[in-house]
């Protein structure tokens, strides 16, 4: 069976609950490929690219489609250079970045920096507020209503 998504969840340990949370909430966790990166057999799974790609952004997990990264988790907290960080995410072409800022939720668009060279935010989100139904939840984000209505906001022109 061939793998379309996948999320690959890095060994943060216990501090990353809040994360974990985002997660839980739009319902990534309820994809039915979920490949841990400890896990050796499944990680085998994933390219090479992407394992460097993952080793080098260091995210809590990445949601694959179609074998490529389509939605990144990172916690603020774990992002020492943020200038260096946006710089990769571009350079690596990942859509959508969730980046949970102690109790907001941040989306941007991994295809684009702005003049600051920072990734263009396209929306803010309590974490409070999050659920299924979210903008930016699993079940959102893979259907063709969602690229239709957000594809301005990820064009690489944006």
């Amino acid at each position: 069976m061939e793998i379309k998504d996948s999320i690959c969840y890095n060994n943060y340990g216990d501090i990353m609950d809040e994360i974990k949370k985002v997660i839980e909430e739009l319902d990534y966790n309820k994809s039915e490929q979920l490949v841990l990166i400890n896990d050796k057999i499944n990680f085998l799974n994933i390219s090479l690219k992407n394992q460097h790609i993952i080793s080098l952004l260091n995210p809590y997990a990445i949601y694959f489609s179609d074998k490529k990264p389509l939605v990144a988790f990172f916690d603020s907290s774990k992002i020492e250079d943020k200038s260096t960080f946006y710089k990769k995410i571009w350079n690596y072409q990942i859509p959508i970045v969730i980046i949970l800022e102690n109790e907001l939720v941040k989306v941007y668009n991994g295809y684009s920096l702005n003049k600051q060279q920072e990734l263009n935010i396209i929306d803010e989100i309590k974490l409070s507020s999050l659920n299924k139904f979210s903008p930016f939840s699993f079940w959102n984000i893979t259907s063709k209503t969602f690229w239709e209505k957000y594809e301005t906001c990820f064009s690489d022109q944006n």
